[in-house]
């Protein structure tokens, strides 16, 4: 996962995107821009980082389907900020807005 932090030279939104790999095959990946225009780099990771969850999330639930052994989805991420949000569970006036997506990563980690 990668977020090219405000890289549309005309709205200034972020590039997104991931890929996810089944074994050695690529199964699922997205490249967009983001919907909306992050503030700093740290938040425009932890967007890309909130949207791999849930594609996590999804792809975890087709597999299970499929009848494979369910193991941990190890995700990898570029943005040392961002990796140390999604551990810490203190709040900080800093990172007021992207709050909502903090505690959706937050608890799909706890669980």
């Amino acid at each position: 996962m990668d977020a090219d932090f405000a890289g549309d030279p005309d709205k200034r939104k972020s590039l997104t995107g991931f890929a996810f790999t089944l074994g050695e095959n690529l199964i699922s990946w997205k490249s967009n821009l983001q919907s909306v225009v992050a503030l700093s780099t740290t938040e425009a990771e932890f967007i890309v980082v909130s949207e791999v969850v849930k594609e996590a999330m999804w792809l975890r639930g087709i597999v299970s389907k499929l009848g494979y052994k369910q193991e941990a989805v190890e995700l990898m991420c570029d943005n040392q900020s961002a990796i140390h949000l999604t551990k810490n569970k203190h709040y900080h006036d800093r990172t007021k807005h992207i709050d909502v997506k903090l505690h959706f990563v937050q608890d799909i980690i706890e669980k």
